[in-house]
């Protein structure tokens, strides 16, 4: 029997409308934005500094332990259909992007294609105090009293690139699409 796959799509709400998917996350209004940190707007997921403020952002790493589990339940079940991950933010290149990064090494071990919709399409003009919803004090901290710590910590080591992982680097992507494969 051919292994299963999973198809994780990152892509910004600010270009068009989600893709089709199994599973959807908008990241959009729990998570603070770093399109509001002038040093970080016009970088992407392939600079460590958007990496670092996405992973360090409380929850985002229990939010990617918990869609691998969800996506394993949806693997255990009887069809061969992939499982599609569609991960948005307002404009693709920050939040998504890492979060997507960080779902495809956490599912390392099965056939991963990840492909960035929008990474490198251009920077999307909205007021900061708009894109900042999640702001201080409003999102709950990491506890490893609900969370799985160990998986919590390799990805986020993943993601803030202390582990290989074809992945990670502008390397191993062909523009705005790439995958990772396990």
């Amino acid at each position: 029997m051919q292994q299963q796959h999973v198809e994780i799509t990152t892509f910004g709400y600010g270009h068009a409308p989600a893709p089709e998917a199994t599973i959807v996350l908008d990241l959009r209004v729990h998570f603070r934005d770093p399109h509001v940190r002038p040093e970080l707007r016009w970088l992407t997921a392939e600079d460590i500094e958007v990496r670092e403020a996405v992973m360090g952002t409380p929850g985002i790493s229990r939010l990617v332990t918990a869609t691998a589990a969800a996506v394993r339940a949806y693997l255990a079940g009887p069809t061969d259909a992939p499982v599609t991950v569609a991960v948005g933010c307002a404009g693709g290149r920050h939040r998504a992007a890492t979060v997507g990064m960080a779902l495809a090494y956490a599912l390392r071990d099965r056939d991963v294609v990840l492909v960035h919709r929008d990474l490198h399409r251009d920077v999307i003009d909205r007021p900061a105090q708009a894109a900042d919803a999640a702001g201080p004090g409003r999102e709950p901290a990491d506890s490893p009293a609900d969370t799985n710590a160990d998986a919590v910590a390799a990805v986020r080591r993943a993601a803030l690139g202390d582990d290989s992982g074809p992945w990670l680097t502008p390397r191993g992507w062909t523009g705005p699409t790439g995958s990772a494969r396990g």
